[in-house]
């Protein structure tokens, strides 16, 4: 494995306790939790850094009853464990990303990941040739590691396709993490992760670019209580970016464009459904968007009451329906099959 290690000098807190991170911070195979589904242009607070952190989320808006799955699983176990045989461990965000890993008391290293695109379906990353090293423990705050690393990518439509890139992993910050209702963490621990894949295709290339923001407040739990996916992918044959931004958190927050004292009362059947979805309702005609589980629009469009909406190219899973008349939206769930 080819390697370029860049760590930083241990940085200590104030009172002298040194901040670091260590293979027993990393959760246990079977750890899993229940998080909120928070607004999709949720702020990163990027520049938020140090020994001193102040990350304020005090704002923060979520998805009403809506949750996405964090774990910690057995690579075996795995949805794609076949293509990651070497792999040791999973973290899987619902709906979303998939890293498959093996670690030891001296390191982390990546072997790839599986991205859930909406409208591509499964992007199956496997650094076959050339894994990632992730951290080198212990972990330091303010250390940094950069590996290169290279592979295939299996994307839906395109076959199996040369990878190469690089995954830069840092400890940027300790501090206090602010939530609504008056919740305040501290002695957290923010890790950020940016790796930058590049795909040769017949139409030239496609960047892949996945920024993560995993937040740890390893007093109470080995899994992240906060976290910020962020993936665009760009070039080759597509016309434009496709970026998607996910935002889970423990805590919970405001609604995200939701009237708390009014309501549009309406029904929508079947459901599940398949091509078709009928929508009935109290109104003449409103706004209808369709959410999938990642915060992406995937629907928008006005609507009549009694109106049959074609869900044909929608993926299986689950989704949020948003009906908006006068500034009053009312959320409902929709599963797709």
């Amino acid at each position: 494995m080819k390697k370029t290690l860049l760590i930083a000098t241990v940085i200590t807190f104030s009172q002298g306790v040194m901040a670091q991170i260590t293979q027993a911070n990393e959760p246990a195979n079977g750890a899993t939790a229940s998080m909120y589904l928070c607004d999709s242009n949720t702020m990163k607070l990027d520049t938020e850094t140090g020994a001193s952190a102040m990350w304020d989320y005090t704002s923060l808006a979520m998805y009403a009853g809506e949750t996405r799955t964090i774990q910690q699983m057995a690579a075996a176990t795995a949805p794609n464990a076949s293509d990651f045989t070497s792999s040791s461990t999973a973290f899987a965000i619902e709906g979303l990303l998939t890293t498959y890993m093996t670690s030891s008391s001296s390191d982390r290293v990546s072997q790839g990941f599986v991205y859930t695109e909406a409208s591509l379906g499964d992007i199956v990353a496997t650094w076959d040739t050339d894994e990632a090293t992730l951290m080198t423990y212990p972990f330091a705050l303010s250390a940094s590691v950069t590996d290169n690393f290279s592979g295939t990518v299996s994307v839906p439509g395109f076959g199996d396709l040369p990878a190469t890139g690089s995954t830069t992993t840092t400890f940027d910050g300790t501090g206090t993490m602010m939530f609504p209702s008056a919740v305040t963490v501290t002695g957290v621990n923010r890790v950020k992760t940016v790796t930058n894949a590049t795909l040769t295709t017949f139409f030239g290339t496609v960047d892949v670019d996945i920024t993560q923001y995993d937040y740890f407040d390893f007093a109470t739990t080995n899994l992240p209580i906060f976290t910020l996916t962020n993936v665009v992918l760009s070039g080759g044959p597509l016309p434009q970016p496709m970026e998607t931004q996910l935002v889970l958190s423990k805590y919970p927050g405001g609604i995200v464009g939701v009237e708390n004292n009014n309501a549009i009362e309406f029904a929508m059947f079947p459901n599940p459904a398949n091509d078709e979805l009928t929508v009935t309702g109290e109104f003449n005609e409103a706004s209808m968007t369709i959410v999938n589980a990642v915060g992406q629009v995937v629907v928008s469009k006005t609507i009549t009451s009694g109106e049959k909406v074609n869900i044909a190219d929608l993926n299986t899973g689950m989704y949020i329906v948003k009906i908006e008349k006068d500034g009053i939206t009312t959320v409902k769930n929709l599963s797709v099959r």
